[in-house]
């Protein structure tokens, strides 16, 4: 199944689709078993992660309109109450190496 995966992603580049007409009967016959166990369960992911997207945008909006509010209010706000309230988005986030374990061998 990866070796299809990998022979499809191929195709995106320069030169990657030399000796692929060889291999694509194999390439399809792979995709068509894999297929059916690996697209329904992207499908709900997918979704999920949409439905999460969208929640976490409806918590986020009144955070950012109230410390909107209390900046034009001025109202005296201590550095320790100031919290960066980010934009919710879909996408890698890079990895963090903070707090894994390391081999002190």
């Amino acid at each position: 199944m990866m070796w299809a995966a990998v022979r499809w992603g191929a195709l995106r580049k320069p030169n990657g689709s030399d000796g692929w007409l060889r291999d694509s009967w194999r390439v399809l016959l792979f995709t068509l078993i894999a297929a059916p166990f690996v697209i329904p369960p992207a499908i709900v992911i997918s979704i999920a992660l949409l439905l999460f997207l969208v929640f976490e945008f409806i918590l986020w909006l009144p955070l950012k309109l109230a410390q909107m509010a209390r900046i034009r209010l001025g109202k005296p706000v201590a550095k320790t109450d100031v919290k960066d309230v980010n934009l919710p988005r879909l996408g890698r986030r890079p990895r963090s190496t903070e707090g894994e374990c390391q081999d002190t061998r």
